[in-house]
């Protein structure tokens, strides 16, 4: 991999909710380092809860006209990252809860605070009863429909409803919890879009390598929880990769440390960057695979 990087905003034109809009009419800044470009700095805590991912971008120097458009609460921001060799992936994506600037020496700084699926959230009302053996599937399927702006992941879910169905009612993401707690699963959404995966188990799809071999294993840390703090997953630190994400299986390939080799399911994935600066990296907190 050649760590030649780029990214990629866009703003607008419309909220989270309503999907952002033509993507041909959003606000679009590119950058890849160069002194020409404007810089971009991003701190991204992902997670496979509920709990909204939190977004904290900075960009410095932007036109005060262009500042006033970001400034309205929960436009979508989107920001994709990558390599010059492999392109642009997109890496998070929510609603603007706040935005605001500030001085950093000569430079005007703007900071745009968002969060992954807080307004689809927020707005999601349902009222509707699902009949006796009803699908699991399905239901989930129905309500990430009830959920404005969201679209339909990866849904691992089996099973039926009881015999005597289930009537829902009010916010679409307390359904969600009840359904998650009662059937041993996990909802997110990542990126806009609605995930649920087995306690335990990851996403489907081949496993993604982070190894030595690659250069994009930067280090590696065993991690412990539990009354015997017993070793249950690993702590990655990694070159940047946005196709990583909250579920994703990883294959870990360590020279240095061999016994920490194997396959583990990320559960949370920081990911910092500066186009204009060293920092391009993602921590991932996992969990051995089963």
């Amino acid at each position: 991999m050649t760590f030649l990087r780029q990214a990629e905003l866009l703003i607008g034109p419309l909220t989270e909710a309503e999907g952002g809009g033509p993507r041909n009419e959003a606000y679009r800044i590119v950058s890849g380092g160069l002194d020409t470009d404007l810089r971009i700095r991003f701190s991204i805590d992902l997670s496979a809860t509920s709990e909204p991912n939190k977004i904290v971008l900075a960009v410095t120097n932007l036109a005060s006209e262009r500042w006033a458009r970001m400034a309205v609460k929960n436009t979508l921001v989107q920001l994709s990252v990558g390599y010059q060799d492999t392109g642009l992936k997109l890496l998070a994506r929510g609603g603007i809860a706040s935005c605001a600037t500030r001085r950093e020496g000569d430079d005007r700084v703007t900071v745009i605070e968002a969060r992954d699926g807080y307004g689809p959230q927020t707005r999601g009302m349902l009222n509707r009863t699902y009949g006796g053996g009803m699908p699991l599937k399905d239901v989930f399927r129905d309500l990430a429909r009830s959920l404005p702006g969201i679209d339909l992941g990866s849904i691992d879910v089996t099973g039926n409803l009881p015999p005597k169905g289930v009537h829902a009612s009010g916010r679409v993401a307390e359904t969600l919890n009840w359904l998650a707690d009662r059937y041993g699963v996990t909802w997110s959404i990542q990126g806009g879009v609605l995930q649920v995966i087995k306690d335990g188990q990851g996403l489907p799809g081949e496993a993604l390598v982070i190894s030595s071999r690659n250069r994009n294993l930067i280090s590696l840390s065993p991690s412990a929880s539990g009354p015997d703090a017993a070793q249950d997953g690993v702590e990655i630190i990694a070159q940047l990769d946005p196709s990583i994400r909250p579920g994703s299986v990883v294959s870990v390939d360590s020279h240095d440390q061999p016994n920490l080799n194997g396959f583990y399911v990320a559960q949370s994935v920081n990911a910092s960057g500066d186009t204009h600066g060293d920092d391009w990296t993602m921590t991932i907190r996992s969990t051995a695979r089963p």
